[in-house]
């Protein structure tokens, strides 16, 4: 059986990616997971969210766009670009 060594592919659209394998939906559902744990505890489900928690939310975010990109650019099947279609 041959191993799928690529866990996304490039978006047809847009920049991005697209996971095609099951360590990629593994790294979805981490993505989520982490999202909901970080807006829990930046306080993001109060019912009066300050100014603070959001830019704490939004620094959190932010790193772990920074951190996960290069795991993200290195099981993709083809290089991050802009694509506009076939």
């Amino acid at each position: 059986m041959k191993k799928n060594k690529y866990w996304f592919k490039s978006k047809r659209f847009g920049w991005g990616f697209v996971p095609i394998s099951w360590e990629g939906w593994g790294i979805v559902f981490l993505w989520v997971v982490m999202i909901v744990f970080g807006a829990y505890l930046s306080n993001m489900f109060s019912e009066s969210v300050s100014g603070k928690d959001g830019f704490t939310f939004l620094f959190y975010i932010s790193s772990l766009i920074i951190v996960s990109m290069p795991l993200h650019i290195k099981k993709c099947k083809d290089k991050p670009r802009w694509r506009w279609g076939k």
